[in-house]
């Protein structure tokens, strides 16, 4: 995870992913609410839930959303059979899992509310 860290997000120099691991466990010592960590795997990155698995330990989440890009995206989301693979890296964490999870129904706002959200 560490070498896919610093390729996608091109951190500052000095700025390493266990730094970050350890800036969000003291936020989760203080913090009392539910915490979340989204992990969102491609191919490129599907090898790293080894090590992925092991840091949200470190860190004690609320839940862990496992999700790969559903929507038009210039990468190819990971399969449902993939994606359940991923988990077993997770097992012991409260996770979530993108092609598991329950769907909420959502209606469109009316004319009515629409106007109210944005009045003239």
């Amino acid at each position: 995870m560490r070498g896919f860290f610093r390729k996608i997000n091109n951190p500052v120099e000095g700025l390493y992913f266990q730094a970050i691991v350890e800036g969000i466990k003291a936020f989760r010592e203080e913090f009392e609410g539910k915490l979340a960590l989204q992990m969102i795997f491609i191919g490129a990155k599907k090898e790293s839930a080894g090590g992925d698995g092991p840091a949200c330990a470190e860190i004690g989440p609320d839940e862990v959303q496992l999700d790969t890009p559903l929507r038009r995206s210039e990468v190819t989301p990971l399969s449902p059979e993939e994606m359940a693979g991923i988990e077993k890296h997770f097992s012991g964490l409260p996770f979530v899992q993108v092609y598991r999870s329950r769907k909420p129904k959502i209606a469109p706002f009316g004319i009515h509310e629409t106007a109210l959200r944005r009045p003239c």
